[in-house]
């Protein structure tokens, strides 16, 4: 799994990085070797106003399956990313389950 961490809006701290990473690679290590690119982008929805607007928003490829997109926003930059990997980490886990079940379902016979 390879991370690309993207922000238009402001500069990307080491404490950023490692927080995304390390709350990423939680959520997704059971599913590690299905994933291939992981992008992050982190954004400021309202620029210097105040309000709810730090936005994480994580892509990711299930190999032979599909892309998911999770995104969360909220005021603090750190609960944002805390909160779309959690999604991200649930949303991948239906998609892998569902398959499966999918696949493994008797097919009526003709």
């Amino acid at each position: 799994m390879q991370f690309e961490i993207a922000s238009p809006d402001f500069p990307i701290t080491e404490a950023i990085r490692e927080r995304v990473q390390t709350k990423v690679q939680k959520a997704l290590n059971h599913f590690e070797d299905r994933l291939g690119q992981v992008h992050v982008g982190l954004t400021d929805v309202n620029g210097p106003r105040r309000g709810e607007d730090k936005r994480c928003r994580i892509e990711c490829n299930i190999q032979s399956l599909c892309r998911l997109a999770v995104e969360d926003t909220q005021r603090d930059l750190y609960a944002a990313i805390d909160q779309a990997a959690e999604r991200m980490g649930r949303a991948v886990e239906r998609q892998i389950t569902k398959r499966r079940t999918l696949s493994r379902a008797p097919r009526p016979r003709a």
